[in-house]
């Protein structure tokens, strides 16, 4: 989701052409004509973490507190928001959605979606989903890739943990940018064994001198009376991230169990009523997850699941568990011409992008 250039100067010049291009698109009101073409599909944005705070290089998962009320400001004005309810609803029973809906979903359930997110959307009045991974409420953990994140790009000893990273990798990662060095170590560690990553995660840390607490304002996870909190303002409803952000193909099928069925019963618990919606960790359709998943997840109450195939779609029985999302972060695609196209589902925006900052 983050541009990766490997020749200096070369990024400038593409994103000066990029930004030309979608200017002159939008111009033409080229967004406005697919918005009403494709009026009958939903949706659906993706976003993680809003801060007001700086972290040196900011991360493509936390997009600027004023970026995030403009977008949100843009989503109000041309589509119809939807409660993650009412997508619900529409799957159980038919009733008609309107034309131009969208919905506002968060992953992880960072702090900063109630602290930062949560009164622009209050503003705005616009309603939004939260996914969590269950392990993490509560506690003070970080998930583990933004943990990696602030120790190759914020820690003063990020050379040191470069240098361990690379002997565990067998990747040269000290020529590249720090963004384009993550992106890459995220890509490589999220499909390594579980036991592996936490061993590395642990010689890592040992090399870190980054106190963790400064960045918790970001980075930490909701507490269940911030969930509370967040659910009794009507605004904002919870879907299930399963209990650990272990990626699903990456689980042997007696982890199914903990993973999906009892984060959603712990979740259902704790809200007082049915979670019956999933968001895929990573959510790369045939590679994060495939049929035997999806049919995992019907068996165990689910009514719908979303993944992170950039894509508008039409919702009935055959995408309810392949709901594709917009990413919005924090790179060029979050500026408005960019973002309007994307919303619109103008096809390939552009190209370019690394995945993997995300998962």
């Amino acid at each position: 989701h983050q541009e990766c250039d490997l020749e200096p100067g070369m990024g400038d010049i593409r994103n000066s052409v990029k930004r030309m291009a979608a200017s002159a698109l939008c111009g033409l009101q080229v967004d406005r004509l697919l918005r009403h073409i494709r009026r009958d599909r939903l949706v659906a944005v993706m976003y993680h973490g809003v801060t007001r705070n700086p972290h040196g290089p900011t991360p493509w998962t936390q997009i600027p507190e004023g970026v995030f009320a403009r977008q949100v400001e843009f989503l109000t004005e041309n589509y119809n928001l939807l409660h993650l309810s009412d997508v619900v609803d529409h799957l159980q029973t038919g009733r008609d959605l309107p034309d131009g809906s969208a919905l506002i979903t968060f992953d992880d359930g960072l702090r900063n979606n109630l602290s930062v997110a949560f009164p622009i959307l209050a503003h705005y009045e616009a309603p939004a989903a939260i996914f969590v991974a269950t392990d993490f409420i509560g506690t003070d953990r970080f998930y583990w890739f933004d943990e990696l994140y602030l120790m190759m790009v914020a820690d003063p000893a990020r050379e040191q943990v470069t240098s361990h990273l690379e002997q565990s990798i067998g990747r040269d990662l000290q020529a590249l940018g720090p963004a384009e060095a993550y992106g890459l170590s995220v890509e490589h560690l999220k499909r390594v064994p579980q036991e592996e990553l936490q061993e590395l995660m642990e010689r890592l840390a040992g090399v870190a001198t980054l106190e963790l607490e400064a960045f918790s304002d970001d980075y930490s996870v909701l507490d269940w009376p911030q969930i509370e909190q967040l659910q009794a303002s009507g605004l904002v409803e919870f879907g299930v991230h399963t209990a650990s952000h272990r990626i699903l193909s990456s689980l042997e099928p007696a982890e199914w169990g903990r993973e999906i069925r009892e984060s959603r019963r712990q979740l259902s618990r704790a809200l007082g009523r049915e979670a019956v919606a999933f968001a895929y960790p990573n959510g790369v359709p045939g590679i994060d997850y495939s049929e035997v998943h999806r049919s995992y997840l019907r068996e165990s109450g689910y009514i719908c699941a979303f993944n992170t195939d950039p894509r508008l779609v039409r919702l009935n029985a055959g995408t309810s568990f392949d709901i594709g999302r917009l990413p919005a972060g924090n790179d060029i695609t979050s500026e408005s011409p960019f973002f309007r196209l994307m919303c619109s589902g103008f096809p390939g925006l552009f190209g370019g992008s690394c995945r993997g900052l995300c998962i």
